[in-house]
């Protein structure tokens, strides 16, 4: 499952190489057992070291639907130079805007950050 830590209301989850969608089942229980989290914390996705998808179209969409962020929520895709990640942020960016989100896509994590306004 992806590694995260909350810093200025913000979840912050780190990928590892491959990402399935049971990665993202684990992430979610992670979170509702954790004390700290909050619903309505912003979230950064770090997509850095991802080099293959195992998710298909619908993972994708239950992915999205299935989160357990609020929908005004923000969200930093973060991705690196890597084709996968950029796909997956692309697809995903896609459905969350659909539903109103406010999301974002960047190569660099430090500009997620400013964007987020963290550190």
């Amino acid at each position: 499952r992806p590694r995260m830590k909350f810093s200025d209301l913000a979840v912050k989850a780190k990928q590892k190489s491959c990402l399935r969608e049971a990665d993202y089942v684990d992430h979610w229980t992670a979170l509702g057992k954790d004390e700290n989290y909050s619903s309505d914390f912003n979230e950064i996705l770090d997509y850095t070291q991802l080099r293959k998808l195992d998710v298909g179209v619908h993972a994708i969409r239950r992915i999205v639907n299935n989160s357990n962020f609020n929908a005004s929520t923000r969200r930093a895709f973060v991705t690196g130079m890597y084709v996968p990640a950029k796909k997956l942020t692309n697809a995903m960016r896609s459905i969350h805007i659909r539903r109103g989100a406010d999301v974002e896509v960047f190569e660099i994590l430090e500009e997620a950050q400013r964007w987020l306004g963290i550190s």
